[in-house]
C-alpha cells in the first residue's frame, strides 16, 4: 500500500551525499540509500555503508573498514560492486558504493526453498560463473605501481553475492579480505569470515590462505544451491569447524542423478580439501562450469530474480521514487537526523552545545542543511574543511576528492536567518527490509483464512438469490456461509496472534 508523502522531508547530508534510511544491516555496519549531486543537475543513487559508531571508535575495526575501501577501489570488474568514495568525518566512517537494484543470493535461495522450487542448474551455473570471474578480478588486482596485491576475499558466501534485476551477479564486502598491502593485520588465532563457508586451510589459520580458499568457499555456495540445504550445519562453532575439516562431502548427483556428470565433477573438484586437487584459480573453475553446463544468459537470470524477489524490488523502487519526490519538493530548512548528529559543520549557528534535541547532556549536535532538489542551481552544502577523524593518525591519507565549495561567511552585522516556524523536521516514512518481510509474511498467513471468509460471503449472496425458488430445500446455503465466515475470522485472528512457524 502506498503512503502519501508529505511536502517536507528530512535526511542527513555528508559532503556531497544525502543519506537516507537504511536498507540493510549487518554486524559491523548498516547500508543506507544515498544520493550524490553534482554540477548541472547531475545526480546518482548510491549505497552508503556506515560503520556502527561503537566500531568506528575502535582502531582495528576502523582499519578493517578502510582496508575494504582501498582494496575494493583497486578492483574494476562488472562482477564486483564498485567503490566510489570514502568519507571520514569525526567519529563516522562511510563507504560509498554503486547502488545495485538486486538482492543477495542468500535471499533468493531462501525464497526458492520456501516455495519448494528446485533451481535450474544453468541459472546457478550462470550466477556462480559470474561471481568467480569477479573473484578472479579481485585476486589479480594490482596496486597503482603495478605490484600484485594478493587479495583473498575470505568471506565468499551467498550473503556476499548480489544478483541484480538485470541478471548480473556481483561480489561485495571485502571487509575481511586478506592482502599483501593491508594495513590492518588479523590478530593471531582470530578467524575471519563465516565458519560454514571457510576452507580447511582458513580454519587452521596461518599464512597459507590463498585464492584457492575463495574457490573452496564458492564451491560450497554452488553445492548448497544445487542441493537446497546447508553443507556444514553444526550446532556450535566447534562442531562446524570439525565438519569443515573432516566430514565427508556427498556428491550432488547422489541425490539428483539427473544433474550433468560434468557439473558434479566441477563441484567436487572445487570442494577438494587437498589444494593440489582443487582449481588453481577462480577463472579456471568458471571456465570448467561453462564447459560443463550451458550458462543461463543474464536476461534469464533477471527473470528468475524478478519471479522470486519482484515484490521486494518493487517496494525498493517505490522508495526510490518517494525519495525523488521528496527532494524535488523539499524546502530549505535545517534539521537534526538521529544517528547522524556529529559536529560536521563548524561555527554553525544552529549548534546546540547543551545537548539540544539529542537529549544527552554535553553532546554536541548539529543541524544539517537539507539536501535540495537537484536543479541547475547548486545546493548549499557543508564546508569543505572537515575536522580530522580521531583515527586519522593511525591511517595513511586517502586521495582527497574534489571538495564542495564552502558557503560564504555570514555578515557579522546580520544575525543568521532562522528557519521558518512551519518548517518542521520530518523523516521519510520508509519501511526497512525487516518491516517489509514481516508485512509480506502476514499477508501470506492471512491469505487462506480470508479466502474462507470470501467463500462464506459468496454463499450468503447465493442464498439470497435462490431463496424464492428453493423453499423446499432441507438446508439453506446461508447456514454454511455463517459457519465459513466465523471459522475464517477465528482462523485469521489465530494467525495474527500466534507466532509464525520457522522454516
Amino acid at each position: 500500500m502506498s503512503t502519501a508523502l508529505p511536502q517536507q522531508a528530512s535526511y542527513g547530508v555528508v559532503g556531497r551525499y544525502a543519506v537516507f534510511d537504511e536498507i540493510a544491516a549487518g554486524g559491523m555496519a548498516t547500508v543506507h540509500l544515498g544520493k550524490v549531486a553534482g554540477a548541472g543537475g547531475f545526480s546518482r543513487v548510491v549505497a552508503i555503508k556506515r560503520l556502527h559508531p561503537q566500531f568506528a571508535k575502535d582502531a582495528e575495526f576502523a582499519a578493517m573498514f578502510m582496508d575494504e575501501a582501498r582494496l575494493a577501489a583497486r578492483i574494476h570488474h562488472p562482477n564486483v560492486v564498485q567503490t566510489l568514495d570514502v568519507v571520514t568525518v569525526d567519529a563516522e566512517l562511510l563507504l560509498v558504493m554503486e547502488y545495485v537494484h538486486g538482492v543477495p543470493l542468500s535471499a533468493l535461495l531462501h525464497a526458492a526453498r520456501k516455495a519448494k522450487q528446485r533451481i535450474e542448474p544453468r541459472i546457478l551455473a550462470g550466477i556462480l560463473a559470474g561471481a568467480l570471474e569477479g573473484l578472479h578480478a579481485a585476486h589479480e588486482a594490482k596496486s597503482g605501481l603495478g605490484a600484485p596485491l594478493g587479495v583473498v576475499h575470505r568471506d565468499v558466501s551467498p550473503q556476499n553475492i548480489l544478483v541484480g534485476l538485470e541478471g548480473v551477479p556481483r561480489i561485495l564486502d571485502f571487509g575481511v579480505a586478506k592482502a599483501l598491502g593491508k594495513l590492518h593485520a588479523t590478530r593471531d588465532g582470530q578467524l575471519k569470515g563465516k565458519l560454514a563457508y571457510m576452507s580447511p586451510e582458513q580454519v587452521r589459520g596461518g599464512d597459507d590462505v590463498t585464492r584457492q580458499s575463495d574457490v573452496f568457499s564458492a564451491s560450497i555456495v554452488l553445492w548448497e544451491a544445487l542441493m537446497g540445504e546447508r553443507l556444514f550445519d553444526g550446532n556450535n562453532p566447534a562442531e562446524l569447524l570439525m565438519q569443515v575439516m573432516n566430514d565427508p562431502i556427498a556428491s550432488p548427483r547422489s541425490r539428483f542423478p539427473d544433474l550433468p556428470a560434468a557439473l558434479d565433477a566441477v563441484v567436487m573438484k572445487g570442494l577438494s580439501r587437498d589444494r593440489a586437487q582443487r582449481y588453481a584459480t577462480a577463472r579456471e573453475m568458471a571456465l570448467e562450469l561453462e564447459a560443463a553446463v550451458e550458462l543461463a544468459p543474464a536476461r534469464e537470470i533477471g527473470r528468475w530474480v524478478e519471479a522470486l524477489a519482484g515484490t521486494a524490488l518493487a517496494d525498493r523502487s517505490e522508495l526510490l521514487e518517494r525519495i525523488e519526490r521528496a527532494q524535488a519538493g523539499a524546502p530549505e530548512e535545517r534539521i537534526r537526523v538521529p544517528g547522524l548528529e556529529t559536529s560536521w559543520i563548524q561555527n554553525d549557528p544552529t549548534v546546540d552545545e547543551s545537548g539540544g534535541e539529542s537529549g544527552v547532556s554535553g553532546t554536541r549536535s548539529v543541524g544539517f542543511p537539507v539536501f535540495q532538489g537537484l536543479s541547475a542551481t547548486p545546493s548549499p552544502l557543508p564546508p569543505a574543511s572537515y575536522p580530522p577523524h580521531p583515527l586519522a593518525a593511525t591511517l595513511p591519507a586517502l586521495p582527497a576528492s574534489a571538495p564542495p565549495s564552502a558557503k560564504p561567511p555570514a555578515s557579522p552585522l546580520q544575525p543568521p536567518a532562522e528557519p521558518p516556524p512551519a518548517a518542521r523536521p520530518y523523516r521519510i516514512p520508509v519501511r526497512t527490509a525487516g518491516a517489509l518481510d514481516a508485512e509480506r509474511t502476514l499477508r501470506e498467513r492471512l491469505e487462506a483464512p480470508l479466502r474462507v471468509v470470501a467463500l462464506g460471503v459468496v454463499l450468503s449472496v447465493v442464498d439470497v438469490a435462490v431463496r424464492p425458488f428453493t423453499a423446499s430445500l432441507p438446508f439453506r446455503p446461508l447456514w454454511i456461509a455463517e459457519i465459513l465466515v466465523v471459522a475464517g475470522v477465528l482462523w485469521a485472528l489465530a494467525r495474527v496472534v500466534l507466532p509464525a512457524p520457522r522454516d
